[in-house]
């Protein structure tokens, strides 16, 4: 027998647990003229939707415990995720400039990969990224 208290507990628990697992889904900032999609594990992703965008331009920040080790190979397997994600070709994925960026808080380590069909493109959405980061981590 479940008694009255004890629902209302488990309802407040699930409310929590949802409450949660929203929040470490969420994007950990949002850029304007930038759509934003939610990749498997915690994986973010940007591709920009500006008409004066360089076409290929898109992000990908993956949040990790601060001052943890990456793998080998998971920036490239976390770009392969992200092109997939966005619908690129994989014509398209060879031409791309790529160039990856950590930002460290109190509290994560964002991992960034940056790439566009252009270079300096790739090297200035990496720059706005790494800066929005570091001011929603103040």
């Amino acid at each position: 027998m479940i008694r009255r208290n004890e629902v209302r507990l488990g309802v407040a628990a699930v409310g929590l647990l949802l409450s949660v697992s929203m929040a470490s889904a969420a994007a950990p900032v949002t850029m304007d003229g930038w759509r934003y999609t939610a990749g498997p594990n915690g994986l973010h992703v940007f591709v920009c939707a500006r008409v004066d965008c360089v076409p290929g331009s898109r992000l990908v920040c993956q949040s990790k415990p601060p001052h943890s080790a990456l793998l080998p190979g998971i920036l490239r397997k976390w770009d392969e995720m992200a092109a997939e994600l966005s619908g690129e070709p994989p014509e398209v994925r060879t031409k791309s400039h790529r160039l990856s960026g950590i930002v460290d808080s109190a509290t994560s380590q964002y991992v960034l990969i940056s790439s566009s069909n252009d270079e300096y493109a790739s090297r200035a959405n990496l720059a706005r990224f790494e800066k929005a980061l570091q001011e929603a981590s103040k």
